[in-house]
């Protein structure tokens, strides 16, 4: 699989973008990402980062899979067309993360 990407991977990233692809994590932005809370850098947590490198933790449409069959078997075929973009509030997520950070700016003007 990764040498069939590593070949044309545009093909793959547009088709990924068009058709759509899950990780089918449950958890939200706030599982997925951890603050550090002096600096207030973000990475992806452990949890996140150990789920979607399973790939059996990875869906890909039924459409996706139909234009490139040499994917199915390493990921979930769902039996939707098309997988639709999560819906996720960011600005929201970065809002909380920045009034829980000791002197972040937010916190202070509040107080």
């Amino acid at each position: 699989m990764r040498d069939g990407l590593v070949q044309d991977m545009r093909d793959y990233i547009v088709a990924i973008q068009t058709l759509g692809c899950s990780v089918n994590w449950e958890h939200g932005l706030a599982g997925a990402i951890d603050t550090d809370p002096e600096t207030g850098n973000m990475t992806l947590s452990d949890r996140f980062a150990i789920h979607i490198c399973d790939l059996s933790h990875w869906s890909i449409s039924q459409r996706f899979a139909d234009v490139f069959p040499e994917m199915r078997g390493y990921y979930q075929v769902s039996e939707q067309d098309t997988i639709p973009a999560s819906k996720v509030d960011v600005e929201g997520f970065l809002e909380q993360r920045a009034q829980r950070r000791p002197g972040s700016d937010q916190r202070n003007a509040d107080g």
